[in-house]
């Protein structure tokens, strides 16, 4: 048990408790959690349940994906560390013939590599891994025809770690390069914010006019430009007006 809990405290300070002698059936599935995420087309509330002989009681901050009758977690975890509460074996539990395991193993093994985006964004914080080792002195770096740039890099057992913040500047697509030679290709765009399109709410325009059919419409316009021909009246009649006035002065002197 003590070596047991020195393994796992530093993974969300999880510490087993102690160990149940007693037959259980796994029956909770959290369809929320993120191994099954679209795994399920709807929640199954009646399948055939894998079921453990003994397992152990456990206190964790990590989520549970997993879990027998009142709850009690058989598999708990996320991104890198996942524990079950129980031997996979099958002296022990018949799990490992259920039709989770597919599901299960798959997208654990899935969520230990951060594969690239199709696409990252300029100015943003990216990480991806990638799936080689390094030797002592070695480096990752990207090159785009003649513009070569090395991120920052953590090397582990098989994979290295890249991070890419605000210091890279150009957009396309970059190879990286392990002594000199393309392992993976990465891309960057810039954000498109810029294209996103704000449009003014008519509701809040005093002069501003709506229709709710194209024969409206168009009545609308013939009464609005049947009142700015009212102008060539005026016109008129002050021209007629002026003729009268001169015709008035010119005959009664």
């Amino acid at each position: 048990m003590n070596s047991y809990n020195l393994l796992t405290s530093d993974y969300a300070s999880t510490t087993l408790l102690q160990k149940v002698q007693n037959e259980r059936e796994i029956t909770n599935i959290s369809f929320s959690h993120p191994l099954y995420q679209n795994v399920f087309e709807k929640n199954v509330n009646n399948f055939q349940y894998p079921k453990t002989n003994e397992f152990y009681k456990i206190k964790t901050g990590a989520s549970t994906a997993l879990a027998f009758q009142g709850n009690e977690p058989f598999l708990v975890g996320g991104k890198s560390f996942f524990l079950f509460t129980a031997s996979l074996s099958n002296q022990n539990s018949n799990f490992i013939n259920s039709p989770l395991v597919v599901p299960t193993f798959y997208n654990m093994a899935i969520g230990s590599l951060k594969l690239a985006p199709l696409y990252s964004v300029l100015g943003q914080s990216v990480s991806i891994d990638v799936s080689t080792s390094l030797a002592q002195d070695d480096i990752l770096k990207l090159k785009k025809g003649d513009y070569e740039f090395i991120p920052q890099q953590q090397s582990l057992s098989n994979k290295v770690a890249l991070s890419f913040n605000e210091s890279l500047q150009e957009d396309g697509s970059y190879a990286i390069l392990q002594n000199e030679k393309p392992i993976k290709n990465i891309s960057f765009n810039y954000n498109r914010n810029e294209s996103n399109l704000s449009y003014l709410n008519i509701t809040e325009q005093k002069m501003a006019s709506t229709s709710t059919s194209i024969s409206s419409l168009f009545e609308t316009i013939e009464k609005d430009n049947s009142v700015t021909e009212l102008w060539k009246w005026f016109v008129i009649l002050a021209l007629a007006l002026l003729f009268i006035e001169v015709l008035i002065q010119k005959y009664l002197k």
